[in-house]
């Protein structure tokens, strides 16, 4: 044989040889890549659990023998090992013992750091009232200089309030009363500061459920037997579950949902658009809740401001509620609000919505008509 007929046959049989071996290459490439790409998509949410007290401000009440402290540890640990057994979800508690010290604004950022998808602070009420009430963020507050949460966060927290509700009506039914949705501004400590400390420092959803009245004593008979603590923590994992499966479905459809920013209004066609959350409004501000109509010195003091409205604020049918007339893209809406925030000029209300970074559910009434030529 000859010297070059040689050569040019082993020529063949080397670069197969490199094709093998890239193509190892490239299938454990892949096969490392799928795995990782599995690891992301099979990656739980993760629930914050959040047993209240002793915190900064207490270690909770007190009644018919039993404490708000050890209540709400023992439904916290069951709700945990719920949470766990669930497919998809993952709980991560605030505190490891019944009486552990951590304050609210560390209980906020043990949440934030695990990147939660939800952040459920159990307590127990005290109060004149009955049964278990689910509270959320409607607005931000401010405290130790720092204003929060972040709008997102709010309107995520309204939706994980509302489903949370769904599931306590599904698991408790008749057994227990249910209240209302309420808000971080009605309780005592939400009134002053607009919210509550813990979503203040939240930079994920977080809901505050009330599970009880402990100074009521047909609430607290209940709360107290084994097995109604298990059923308030199904029920809480229900309203969890419920949360995570919209908030997903949501998010998968984030691209469809139409924006709420400005509109040019010499459009000859009306585009059709959800109503929104909020509203910037220049309007007269009130001495007080009965406003002109029915106060003297709101009509004497006539203080024209820019204002933030929350035009879709629970308890809608609440005695005195005022109601202000809105104009959207022609279409002329009546709706009962909450004044959120009073500006000083225009100009801190435009930077104030511009950094605030609110989400699409706003409707802000400016640029203004363009002039016709």
């Amino acid at each position: 044989m000859k010297k070059g007929s040689l050569t040019s046959s082993r020529l063949p049989v080397a670069l197969i040889a490199v094709l093998c071996i890239m193509a190892l290459q490239i299938q454990s490439l892949s096969g490392q890549e799928n795995a990782s790409m599995n690891e992301k998509t099979t990656k739980p949410d993760v629930i914050v659990v959040d047993p209240g007290h002793p915190s900064e401000t207490s270690n909770g009440c007190a009644h018919h023998g039993l404490t708000e402290l050890q209540l709400c540890w023992d439904i916290a640990l069951k709700l945990e090992k719920l949470i766990n057994d669930q497919a998809g979800l993952k709980a991560i508690k605030t505190k490891g013992s019944v009486d552990q010290m951590v304050t609210n604004r560390q209980r906020a950022e043990i949440a934030n750091a695990a990147g939660a998808a939800l952040m459920v602070r159990l307590h127990c009420d005290s109060g004149k009232g009955t049964g278990c009430t689910v509270y959320y963020p409607d607005r931000q507050g401010t405290v130790e200089g720092v204003t929060g949460p972040a709008w997102e966060v709010i309107d995520k927290s309204r939706n994980a309030a509302e489903a949370m509700q769904k599931g306590l009506a599904a698991t408790l039914g008749q057994q227990l009363h249910l209240n209302p949705v309420k808000t971080d501004s009605v309780t005592f400590v939400g009134a002053k500061q607009g919210a509550l400390t813990g979503s203040i420092f939240s930079q994920v959803p977080a809901v505050v459920v009330e599970m009880v009245y402990l100074n009521n004593a047909s609430d607290a008979a209940f709360i107290k037997e084994p097995q109604h603590q298990e059923l308030m923590a199904r029920a809480i994992l229900q309203g969890i579950v419920e949360y995570v499966r919209s908030d997903t479905e949501e998010t998968a459809q984030i691209n469809e949902i139409p924006t709420m920013g400005p509109v040019d209004t010499d459009l000859d066609t009306t585009p059709t658009i959800p109503m929104p959350r909020y509203c910037v409004n220049f309007m007269q501000v009130p001495h007080c809740k009965r406003g002109p109509e029915r106060c003297q010195m709101c009509r004497d003091k006539n203080i024209m401001r820019w204002c933030l409205l929350d035009i879709d604020p629970p308890d809608q049918d609440r005695v005195q509620r005022p109601v202000i007339e809105i104009d959207i893209v022609g279409e002329k809406h009546f709706r009962a609000f909450d004044i959120i925030k009073i500006f000083e000029s225009e100009e801190d209300m435009k930077q104030y919505i511009l950094k605030s970074k609110f989400p699409d559910r706003i409707w802000v009434p400016w640029p203004t008509r363009k002039s016709k030529k």
